[in-house]
């Protein structure tokens, strides 16, 4: 930890518009998490999954089954950090000094004062009182949770699907290629011959609001310096086991972008001979941006 804080000291020293610069970046990327109705959702259903786990390892006799210790712990953590992750945050910003978890300790205590945020919260405790006689059991909380779950998706369809990046983010929406010439993110992961990285030129206006693995994303659009347009999915930390499983099909895909770009014509004639038919299979190697793949056709001739 002492070498970090030393390296990182003397990149402040050396660089200090590119390091003043990323953590700013890094400080507004705390506005593009889920609201908090998108992360009740997501934990309820993560909720009602573990329900149907239980219902399947007792399904002789459903009715009676009883709820594990580790979903009653898991219903009870949410209920204490409902909406905003965290079960105290006066404890998290006198603990952590970091520009990032301020920014989310500031965004924690405006979504606690949102009156709607209360109401909900009050309901969501009381229908979930595991001291009231049956709560514990399997089909009672499957039931509950279904019934938030419809309670959430609904307001989740009257909601924007995109919202504006000046709204939230004003460091990002002003930042340009004058206040620091920093690479796009995953340049370093290309395989280039030469040193030409592309830099970012401005953050577009517009940011999507995208459902994926079961999580609200968005989705944020960079201009890079040679007028191109970039999307990035900016995904909350508790998906990252599927976007880590996405990320890794895209770095094997670039392997392949790679390796394929080499070949300037790769069409192939195979000739087979299967009794009185013959077949000539022609083997057409595609090259994308995102994905490569091999299509296999078969003409028949005699």
């Amino acid at each position: 930890m002492w070498r970090c804080s030393r390296i990182m000291h003397t990149q402040r020293e050396m660089h200090p518009p590119v390091l003043i610069s990323l953590e700013g970046i890094v400080d507004q990327m705390v506005w593009f998490r889920e609201n908090w109705y998108e992360e009740v959702l997501r934990q309820v259903k993560l909720g009602l999954t573990k329900c149907y786990g239980i219902a399947f390892e007792n399904r002789d006799n459903v009715n009676e089954a009883i709820i594990t210790h580790h979903t009653l712990n898991f219903v009870r953590k949410l209920i204490t950090t409902f909406g905003i992750g965290i079960e105290n945050v006066n404890s998290m910003t006198a603990t952590f000094a970091s520009a990032g978890s301020e920014s989310l300790a500031r965004r924690a205590q405006q979504t606690i004062q949102d009156p709607v945020f209360q109401r909900m919260k009050t309901q969501f405790t009381a229908d979930f009182d595991f001291k009231v006689p049956g709560a514990t059991k399997l089909h009672n909380l499957i039931s509950k949770l279904k019934k938030w779950i419809k309670i959430l998706e609904a307001k989740n369809k009257l909601l924007p699907k995109s919202c504006l990046i000046e709204e939230k983010c004003r460091y990002l929406s002003n930042f340009n290629l004058h206040t620091a010439e920093i690479e796009l993110p995953g340049e370093y992961l290309l395989p280039k011959h030469s040193h030409y990285y592309v830099r970012i030129s401005r953050f577009m206006p517009r940011v999507d609001i995208v459902e994926k693995h079961n999580t609200a994303a968005r989705r944020l659009y960079i201009r890079g310096h040679n007028g191109k347009i970039y999307p990035y999915l900016v995904m909350n930390d508790s998906g990252l086991s599927d976007s880590r499983r996405d990320e890794r099909v895209l770095q094997l895909l670039r392997m392949l972008n790679h390796y394929l770009a080499k070949q300037v014509s790769n069409v192939y004639f195979v000739p087979y001979h299967s009794g009185r038919e013959c077949f000539r299979f022609i083997i057409f190697f595609f090259k994308y941006p995102y994905f490569s793949f091999i299509f296999l056709l078969s003409l028949s001739y005699k």
